[in-house]
């Protein structure tokens, strides 16, 4: 019988050829697909972080200080507090501290810690900070260990005191350390929504102290608003040009590197 041209089917070798073809199309297109979702994560971190340094001027302008990072010893833990000074500045807007390159644990808790305290002193063990103010150039601080106290806010800087706000780095992407698994070696005050001793090191080497969650990279916020993105190793190289957007008097103080 003449078949009808109309109802013939594919044959196996037809069938084969025609997903050959689907499979290699979506290979070309799921790296442009990621890349798509990563540009997409980072352009939602920009805005954060855009947000937050205006908050953080605002804070600045009000205050004539920047809010501190101070961190009290209490209950057993670390916390971190510059984010709680800049939190009804910021509308009361949890999502603006997070970035969603970080696993979604990283959100700020609602529960009350066993002791009824909010956030951040609800925050105990790990430390889900997606962001990390910096303490040398802009937050100051330090520790009140065995005291329960908060370290007073005249740690903090004065906006007047930055040299060169263009050049100074505000808040930005923190390290994965903060759940808890600090590169070996490297101060383990890191990882706490606070970058500190950026360039404390005791060999020329640069673990991943600062973000590496958008391609191995991280954002940074200016003190002048705008909002930059380089990779990891280049926000804490070992020159000048680097080491000085971390220092309130814009220097690169050579003396603090390897100590």
């Amino acid at each position: 019988m003449k078949r009808d041209g109309h109802n013939r089917a594919f044959t196996l070798v037809e069938l084969l050829v025609v997903i050959a073809v689907i499979a290699i199309v979506a290979a070309l297109l799921l790296p442009a697909l990621n890349q798509s979702k990563e540009k997409a994560k980072r352009t939602y971190c920009q805005n954060n972080l855009r947000q937050l340094g205006v908050v953080l001027l605002i804070y600045g302008d009000e205050h004539e200080r920047y809010p501190p990072c101070s961190k009290t010893y209490r209950i057993g833990t670390f916390v971190s507090l510059w984010n709680a000074y800049l939190l009804p500045r910021a509308g009361n807007n949890a999502n603006l501290f997070y970035c969603p390159a970080f696993p979604a644990s990283f959100r700020w808790t609602t529960d009350l810690s066993a002791l009824g305290y909010n956030f951040p002193m609800n925050i105990e063990g790990v430390r889900p900070f997606c962001y990390a103010i910096n303490q040398n150039g802009v937050a100051g601080g330090g520790l009140g260990l065995g005291t329960g106290q908060i370290i007073p806010e005249v740690t903090s800087r004065k906006p007047s005191e930055i040299v060169s706000p263009s050049d100074m780095i505000g808040i930005g992407d923190d390290t994965s350390a903060t759940t808890n698994n600090p590169v070996e070696g490297w101060c383990k005050g890191q990882g706490w929504g606070v970058f500190t001793f950026t360039y404390a090191r005791l060999v020329p080497t640069r673990p991943p102290i600062v973000g590496a969650v958008h391609n191995q990279g991280g954002n940074m916020v200016f003190l002048d608003g705008h909002v930059g993105w380089s990779r990891w190793w280049k926000w804490v190289e070992f020159n000048d040009a680097a080491a000085r957007r971390w220092n309130y008097d814009n220097q690169p103080h050579q003396e603090a590197w390897f100590r």
